[in-house]
């Protein structure tokens, strides 16, 4: 529910998210689920959004589909991520186009079949005019 994501948003919860994904950077199975849970905070409440950013959720994205190329969950729940991110938040788009995301999604995108939805719509929602080529 809405209450209970602004209560984990509240109590530092993308923060601690975000610190465990350092803990465990070696392992793609625990960040693609930090990722997911992150998505899901920022559903629909841009508020949550502008958190994850400034608690480093962009910067994870991009880390993790550089450095886990052949996860294709990962590579899913990443692009399902930005677009969250980035959906009702422009200034969020800026940020992340400007550290190189639009490639890294397209490479995941022609990579790996069950990311080509989530991958468009975050090309979408990045504001990329030519989002589905």
């Amino acid at each position: 529910s809405d209450h209970n994501k602004s209560a984990i948003v509240e109590k530092r919860g993308i923060d601690r998210l975000i610190g465990l994904s350092a803990r465990f950077a070696d392992d793609p199975s625990v960040i693609q689920e930090v990722m997911y849970i992150i998505s899901v905070l920022c559903l629909r409440s841009p508020d949550h959004a502008s958190r994850a950013m400034e608690a480093g959720a962009g910067d994870l994205a991009i880390q993790a589909m550089h450095t886990f190329p052949a996860s294709q969950q990962l590579q899913k729940n990443a692009c399902l991520m930005i677009r969250n991110l980035v959906v009702r938040n422009p200034e969020n788009r800026k940020i992340l186009l400007e550290n190189g995301v639009e490639q890294i999604i397209r490479k995941a995108r022609k990579s790996h079949g069950t990311c080509k939805d989530a991958a468009t719509d975050a090309l979408r929602d990045l504001g990329l005019a030519n989002y589905n080529l």
